[in-house]
């Protein structure tokens, strides 16, 4: 479709009382004004319209692209009685730079006719005010050299008037009135875009999370501190920034905090707004969090800061620690600007306690003087022990406890445990517990001798102890806390030594005495006998048992048997064979049993020796064996006298 063709269109129906056009009847008054006047009459068009090559009809507004050309077309028609002279038409932009719209205001005049800038009928503006060009990006508005064309008639082709119409206008010449002689003048536009230069800035700042909230290139924090850092995004340039992101990348001793980066961005009044970007929308790859910003538009109000958290870590090495966090601001179309800020850490050596024991012991029945971790000692005697509780750390033992484990044969002797600092006289009494749930000593302080604990308690070694010698090994433990720390041994050496003597006596009446041998006894008489079992060792005799032959001119006196003179034991023991289990005898101590024994009444003729004998058993111990011997005499009496 050709210029002349829409400008015919266009008018169509714009003029009233004629058919060359084929145009409707005009409605409300159409009464010609005295002289020329422009677009006043009932039935007028709006003043200026314009439409693209890719639209069929005018309007106002008109959506562009800054590729597209826009044609403007300015609607002359003298509404009054008299010709126009020198009628001209005049544009003029009411917008200038770099704009996504554009407005264009249109005068009209002749030398003999008032100015208008609008059609106006019955004081109402036909259409809008001026006209208004959308545009799709920014551009600035361009006249097309050469395009200003004038339809006087629009039968017929349009002429092509000289440019100027943006400036002095261009003169249509006289226009005469009434609607055969409505015309237009049409001109062309053009779109300039903006240069696309878009020019990133950032930069970065750390501040102490939770504390000052003061924000700084550089600070200092501790470990297990939290640092939050904020980072600048701004486009300072023309164009926009395609496909922003900020690339961050923390320091190795630092942990990223999952969720925490948010964005503070401006809303359409100027206010600020954070937003949370949760980590399903970044790229998190090891040390390096990459944000994505989109499309950064130019200018102040179009950038913001991004926030987000990382903690200081555990566990770095003593020393000085520079932790740098740097992030680059990217984009496709643009090169990257990039920004840090450091925190530094410094480690110093963590105070850390190293409790010790040191276990020793002297035997105090052997007048020990000197404490040692490896001594000897007999059955029955009675020992000291010495734990020494000391700090070897760089820091103080705090809750500190010991207890102690004692071997078997031995026991505690209850109210025994002291603990002092450097003068055992001055060790002060603790609770009886040491060697069950154990004591507490409390603080230790370290690298002081003077903050050292000495605990000392006695033992008793029993009495009771198979013969040869035996290892007792104590165990002194120090605990922290409950939890154990150190523990030391001291080993005692007990030599057990095996001592049971047995003897067979008798006993004689004359001389009042125990005697292996008594003679001059005869058929009938009543012997009394005594076994003797003595403890000469330094162990316990455990289980002796007592068994007795009668020789066969003996017969056992029924209910004579005692036990230590007193203690009647029951007959048998020497009637059956058995022996009698008599009670554990300890060293240096006896235990004897006596009983009665009758010679029988017809012993061979002459002095007959008898032997009885006697055996003792014990645990651990050989069978020992013991004889006493009585003579008896017997034979016919001699003749009467």
């Amino acid at each position: 479709m050709t210029i002349f063709t829409k400008i015919k269109k266009l008018i169509s129906y714009a003029v009233v009382g004629t058919t060359l056009f084929g145009v409707v009847s005009a409605t409300g008054p159409n009464v010609l004004a005295d002289g020329p006047v422009f677009n006043r009459l009932a039935g007028d068009r709006e003043m200026t319209v314009g439409r693209t090559q890719s639209q069929d009809s005018y309007s106002d507004p008109v959506s562009a692209t800054t590729a597209d050309k826009v044609t403007v077309a300015v609607y002359v028609h003298n509404g009054g009685n008299a010709m126009a002279r020198n009628a001209k038409v005049r544009m003029q932009p009411l917008t200038s730079g770099v704009q996504t719209q554009h407005k264009i205001r249109t005068f009209l005049s002749a030398d003999n006719a008032a100015t208008v800038t609008d059609t106006v009928i019955n004081g109402q503006v036909v259409g809008s005010p001026d006209m208004t060009i959308n545009l799709n990006e920014g551009a600035e508005l361009q006249y097309a050299p050469g395009s200003t064309l004038w339809f006087p008639d629009v039968n017929q082709p349009g002429i092509r008037m000289p440019d100027g119409i943006m400036d002095q206008g261009v003169n249509l010449g006289d226009v005469d009135f009434c609607w055969e002689h409505v015309g237009y003048v049409l001109a062309d536009f053009t779109f300039r875009p903006q240069v696309q230069n878009p020019d990133l800035q950032t930069d970065k700042w750390v501040a102490l999370f939770g504390g000052n909230n003061q924000w700084v290139k550089e600070n200092t924090a501790n470990m297990g501190d939290e640092l939050r850092y904020q980072v600048l995004f701004r486009n300072n340039g023309t164009g926009n920034a395609l496909n922003t992101k900020i690339v961050d990348t923390l320091d190795a001793g630092l942990t990223y905090q999952p969720n925490s980066v948010s964005k503070r961005v401006k809303d359409a009044q100027g206010n600020d707004i954070d937003i949370i970007i949760p980590d399903s929308q970044l790229i998190i790859s090891g040390q390096t969090i990459t944000i994505p910003l989109g499309t950064l538009e130019p200018g102040a109000g179009k950038g913001g800061f991004v926030y987000l958290r990382a903690k200081v870590n555990q566990g770095l090495a003593v020393g000085m620690h520079v932790l740098k966090n740097r992030e680059d601001l990217r984009a496709d179309n643009v090169p990257t600007v990039s920004s840090q800020a450091q925190t530094t850490v410094t480690v110093t050596p963590t105070p850390v306690p190293d409790v010790k024991i040191l276990k020793e012991v002297v035997n105090v029945t052997q007048g020990g003087t000197r404490w040692v971790r490896e001594n000897t000692a007999k059955p029955g005697d009675r020992l000291q022990y010495r734990l020494t509780v000391y700090n070897q750390g760089t820091g103080p033992a705090q809750n500190i406890s010991v207890k102690d484990t004692l071997p078997t044969h031995v026991s505690y002797v209850a109210g025994s445990t002291k603990i002092y600092t450097t003068d055992p006289a001055s060790g002060q009494p603790l609770p009886d517990g040491i060697t069950t749930g154990g004591v507490t000593v409390g603080t230790i302080q370290n690298g002081v001798p003077d903050g050292n604990r000495y605990i000392t308690f006695d033992v008793t070694i029993s009495s009771d102890l198979p013969a040869g010698n035996i290892d007792l090994i104590n165990t002194g433990i120090v605990l922290m806390n409950g939890v154990e720390k150190d523990r030391s041994t001291a080993k005692t050496t007990v030599t057990a030594e095996t001592g049971l003597l047995l003897s067979k006596e008798v006993w004689n009446a004359t001389s009042g005495q125990w005697v292996t041998r008594m003679d001059g006894l005869k058929p009938g008489d009543t012997v009394t006998y005594r076994i003797l079992v003595r403890n000469t060792g330094n162990t316990t005799v455990n289980h002796p048992v007592i068994k007795d032959t009668l020789d066969p001119l003996l017969t056992y006196v029924a209910g004579s048997s005692r036990m230590d003179g007193s203690v009647q034991i029951p007959d048998e023991w020497i009637t059956t064979g058995a022996g009698a289990l008599i009670a554990n005898v300890t060293p240096g101590n006896f235990k004897f049993l006596t009983f009665n024994a009758r010679i029988g009444a017809c012993p061979p003729g002459g002095t007959t020796t008898i032997t009885n004998t006697a055996t003792v058993t014990a645990d651990g111990i050989a069978q020992k064996t013991a004889t006493a011997v009585v003579t008896a005499t017997a034979g016919p009496p001699p003749p009467p006298r």
